[in-house]
């Protein structure tokens, strides 16, 4: 239960951290 929770949320996650990732990458 936790862990596909976990996984679920973890590549969620990074897609976000991707995204602002590129945006500071983008603007800097």
């Amino acid at each position: 239960m936790w862990e596909s929770l976990s996984s679920l949320l973890g590549g969620k996650v990074d897609i976000v951290m991707m995204y602002l990732s590129g945006d500071d990458w983008n603007v800097g």
